[in-house]
C-alpha cells in the first residue's frame, strides 16, 4: 500500500471533492523538494502537516492518556497553502526535468491547488493529512 497526502478541509464543504491521488510527493525525494521551497522562498508542503491526536493515538496503538502528550491538530490558512503550491507548479511547468517523476507531481499539485484555491475563496482553513 502506497503512502498518499491529502488535504483536510476545516470544515466540509458539500459541493467540493476533496479526493486527490497525492502519492507522488511521498515518492518524491523530500530533501530535493524541500531546496526547491525554500529556493522559491515560499513555505514548503510538509509545514501545513498535522493530524488529530487521536487518529495518531489509534495508529499507534497507544492508551487514552497518551492522547494528551500529542500535539493538538493545527489548522492553516487556505491561502497560504495556494500560494505555496501555487509557485512551485508555476516553477516545475515551467523547469522540465528538475524532479523524478514530475509529470506526476505537477498533476498532484494542480489537484491541490484546485482544492486549496476553493477552501481559500470560502475562508476555510486546512492541513496536510497522510493516509498510509
Amino acid at each position: 500500500m502506497a503512502v498518499a497526502y491529502y488535504i483536510k478541509a476545516e470544515q466540509e464543504i458539500a459541493e467540493l471533492d476533496l479526493s486527490v491521488d497525492g502519492k507522488s510527493i511521498p515518492r518524491a525525494d523530500p530533501d530535493q523538494l524541500v531546496l526547491l521551497f525554500r529556493k522559491l522562498q515560499v513555505r514548503p508542503l510538509m509545514d501545513f502537516y498535522s493530524a488529530d491526536p487521536e487518529d495518531i493515538a489509534d495508529l499507534l496503538d497507544s492508551a487514552d492518556d497518551e492522547v494528551s502528550v500529542l500535539p493538538d491538530e493545527e489548522w492553516f490558512s487556505a491561502a497560504e497553502g495556494f500560494h505555496s503550491v501555487d509557485v512551485l507548479l508555476t516553477y516545475l511547468r515551467e523547469h522540465d526535468g528538475e524532479l523524478e517523476r514530475q509529470q506526476e507531481i505537477i498533476d498532484d499539485l494542480e489537484s491541490y491547488q484546485r482544492i486549496l484555491k476553493a477552501l481559500a475563496e470560502r475562508n476555510v482553513r486546512w492541513h496536510l493529512s497522510i493516509d498510509l
